[in-house]
């Protein structure tokens, strides 16, 4: 293994060197995802169609799937930590209601893409708007059940799984900071705007797919008629990604005075802004007066918050140490630096919290069939395409898109591990384990060889921890004869790119994992009705499509293995691993209580807790 390992690391140095001259406009600053993307590597067997073994020919060992030990029970199951979150909005809640505010926070953006107008379409957006925006309901923990959920603009919620009619009744006091009153209208308009502009708004897709129809009943009651195909956890996504704001005031303000102006419902309104480089925050008189009848979401236990963009990584360690920023994400590289990883405690100074991401890394094949584009795709080929993973060692390409041994855990599917609906015999699974005869062997059944000078096009954000982490692929792949042309672009052309099946024929990626709920990230990639050509990878595959719905519709554990053992036989989309995510603050910050809706997984300074003599650095 150290052999191995050292020659990937060696790999991708040289690798690099080449690729500084294939990639187009790279942009080293920017991830392949926005917030919390995670980096992926899972171990995957061909099912009954190829060999999921490893031969003793095999040049190298994967470390197995499955959850580190620092994070397994006594029998070995993989456990999701939620009680500091849970502990957390506990003790924010005491502090709420007790009257407690401390001054000010001083914490980190690591993005200077950002737009604060309601709807912001930048990718930075999401970490904006928890603290300016309300949504009709909250969630309190990760992958909250409807029952779960904390009311906000709603008073309550009625949902009839039978018809699909979800009714919801708002409070009749609701005022936005510039003194608008909010109703059933302006929820009506919010939902429909969401879901006309949902390409700009993360998440938001499940507005356009499970939303029918909407009746105002009056100002303050308002139905909306779900699809009879919307799956699990849907409701409670609904219910939680809209963004709420009068629907007069969005008509009719200027572009300038929705980015520095804006009329908020949140907890939290904008006092300063440089656009690009810092925001100020202040608590407002806030409508919701009984602070036990707010969702975790809307606490306003510090008063002023300034939060100031810092890109470089590096820098936002070193702001830490110095005393200079109270709160700042780090990365996975650094957090030896505040957290004693084996004892899996915070060192002295700081509080630190951790947990999965909410992304998977995936390698994506183009699988094309030409019917939609007329682009018939190399990999729409079984064989080849398993041929390509077995030829992975999942574990180097992890560490190559600069993962630490402890930073990650590779994984069997495109869900979360550990979701609620996550097999625990999906750990025990080994899906075209990393064997280099055997890959061989797959090739030549693909009509491939390793002599015929295969070349193969690797479409990835250019952040450099991306083109990295494809010369790990690059170097693999060279190994059964393939020739990988890296291709490297910015987040805008990537994006841009990523749905061009001409494009490209593999693309590396980071997808939403479902955060709780396996069918939400699977519906992500293969869901048809929300892409114009199959799906993420443009899978065209009606027996995919029917075992998808049977995952959301029937949503019982014959049904989600099912999907789950036929795409990963099929391997449309190789998932690599999940990042854990690490959140680091000075000690008098005592707790650190992030969103917890699916795709919004981002700091509540107003909710985190403090000590009663915190004091900011600054």
């Amino acid at each position: 293994m150290k052999t191995k390992k050292i020659l990937a690391l060696v790999l991708v140095a040289v690798m690099l060197l080449a690729l500084c001259i294939g990639c187009k406009k790279a942009d080293a600053d920017t991830g392949s995802s926005s917030g919390s993307s995670s980096s992926s590597g899972s171990s995957s067997s061909s099912g009954s169609s190829s060999s999921g073994s490893s031969s003793g020919s095999s040049s190298g060992s994967t470390t197995p799937s499955g959850p580190p030990a620092g994070n397994t029970d006594d029998s070995g199951k993989f456990v999701l930590k939620q009680s500091d979150i849970q502990e957390t909005g506990k003790k924010a809640y005491e502090q709420a209601k007790a009257g407690k505010q401390v001054d000010h926070v001083i914490a980190v953006n690591s993005s200077s893409s950002y737009d604060p107008a309601p709807f912001g379409g930048t990718g930075g957006h999401e970490a904006i708007q928890p603290l300016l925006y309300a949504n009709l309901c909250a969630m309190p923990d990760y992958a909250s059940k409807l029952e779960d959920l904390q009311m906000w603009l709603a008073k309550s919620v009625d949902y009839d799984p039978a018809t699909k009619l979800l009714k919801v009744e708002l409070w009749d006091y609701i005022v936005d900071s510039q003194g608008n009153k909010i109703t059933a209208q302006d929820v009506e308009y919010c939902y429909l705007y969401t879901r006309d502009e949902a390409a700009t708004c993360q998440g938001c897709s499940s507005v356009s797919n499970d939303l029918q129809s909407i009746k105002v009943v009056d100002d303050y009651h308002i139905e909306f008629q779900l699809k009879e195909t919307i799956g699990p956890g849907a409701v409670e996504d609904f219910l939680t990604i809209v963004e709420i704001v009068d629907s007069d005031w969005h008509k009719n303000a200027s572009a300038d005075d929705k980015t520095t102006r804006p009329a908020c419902t949140g907890a939290y309104v904008i006092k300063d802004i440089q656009v690009g480089a810092n925001i100020t925050y202040e608590a407002w008189d806030y409508w919701q007066k009984d602070v036990s009848l707010r969702p975790n979401q809307a606490l306003q236990n510090v008063k002023t918050i300034y939060y100031n963009v810092i890109s470089e990584a590096a820098m936002r360690v070193i702001a830490l140490e110095n005393g200079e920023v109270d709160y700042s994400p780090v990365d996975a590289t650094n957090i030896y630096r505040f957290f004693d990883v084996e004892k899996e405690e915070a060192k002295d100074g700081y509080t630190v919290l951790y947990r999965f991401g909410n992304h998977n890394r995936e390698l994506m094949y183009n699988n094309d069939n030409g019917v939609t584009s007329g682009i018939n795709s190399v990999f729409n080929n079984q064989k080849l395409r398993q041929a390509f993973s077995t030829a992975i060692d999942c574990y180097q390409a992890a560490i190559g898109f600069g993962n630490t041994e402890t930073s990650f855990v590779l994984v069997n599917d495109t869900g979360m591990p550990g979701a609620q609906d996550w097999l625990d015999k999906w750990y025990e699974e080994s899906w075209y384990e990393y064997d280099v005869d055997e890959a061989l062997r797959l090739l030549q059944e693909s009509g491939h060889s390793k002599d015929e000078g295969l070349t193969v096009r690797l479409l990835t954000n250019g952040a450099t921890t991306n083109l990295a982490g494809c010369a790990v692929y690059q170097a693999f792949w060279a190994d059964i004869g393939v020739t990988t042309d890296i291709l490297g672009y910015d987040q805008a052309l990537f994006n841009t790119y990523k749905f061009n099946s001409a494009e490209w024929d593999l693309i590396n990626d980071v997808k939403p994992n479902g955060f709780g709920i396996c069918p939400i990230g699977w519906n992500d990639i293969f869901d048809p009705t929300a892409y114009e050509n199959g799906g993420a990878c443009f899978t065209h595959d009606d027996h995919l499509v029917e075992l998808l719905k049977a995952a959301n519709m029937i949503h019982d554990e014959a049904s989600v293995d099912a999907f789950h053992q036929y795409q990963m036989t099929m391997n449309y989309e190789y998932p690599i691993s999940c990042s854990y995510s690490y959140y680091v603050a000075q000690d008098g910050i005592t707790g650190i209580w992030l969103t917890c809706n699916a795709y919004k997984n981002f700091p509540v300074w107003g909710s985190f807790t403090y000590a009663d003599d915190y004091k900011s650095v600054a």
